[in-house]
């Protein structure tokens, strides 16, 4: 999800940025979120920079969502709508097995890896935990490989994080919420 932030057009106007459509970036003037119950809504097209295209957001996500919507075929988007199907009872397993798992960033190694202490409370084992990771210039995840980490026992494992983005000290780890089955692309954890 993006963050909220402020761009300055080329002629000096001032955009609140909430989102964006394919390479542009959607936007409020915050004078006019100020005056307006239902401010207009501005975008980048392509590099002439900012737009309005819309009169409300209501109308704006109208819009986007119904070009997003032909870019499918029929069958696609019903799978889309029908959404994904739910976990198995294998899938289900590694679910509850994943919440047992604990996490801690130790420190950084000579080579600028992350080392990490994991425990496994679980009653088996996961080839991988899917992690996050943040410090004040990115904000991202990872996967640390578990593999060798059996029930009841405690291991020590490394990643290399994003020390070619950025400053491996400055690295905060966080456990991120346990996965739903729209999920199953994004969490390791499924990965055989």
């Amino acid at each position: 999800m993006r963050q909220l932030y402020i761009e300055r057009s080329t002629k000096g106007e001032c955009y609140l940025v909430f989102g964006g459509y394919n390479a542009g970036d959607a936007g409020f003037k915050p004078e006019e979120l100020a005056a307006k119950p239902e401010p207009p809504v501005w975008e980048t097209v392509g590099v002439t920079g900012f737009h309005k295209t819309a009169e409300s957001f209501d109308e704006w996500l109208e819009r986007r969502a119904a070009s997003a919507r032909k870019r499918y075929k029929k069958k696609d988007w019903r799978a889309i709508v029908q959404g994904p199907a739910p976990f198995s009872a294998a899938e289900l397993a590694i679910v509850k097995a994943r919440s047992k798992f604990r996490m801690r960033l130790l420190g950084v190694t000579p080579t600028g890896a992350l080392r990490f202490e994991v425990s496994n409370n679980s009653d088996r084992r996961l080839p991988y935990l899917s992690i996050g990771l943040r410090s004040p210039d990115m904000e991202g995840g990872a996967w640390l490989d578990i593999g060798t980490i059996g029930p009841g026992t405690t291991g020590v494992v490394e990643h290399a994080g994003y020390s070619e983005i950025t400053d491996p000290h400055t690295v905060e780890a966080f456990p991120i919420p346990e996965p739903e089955p729209e999920d199953r692309d994004r969490y390791w954890e499924f990965r055989t």
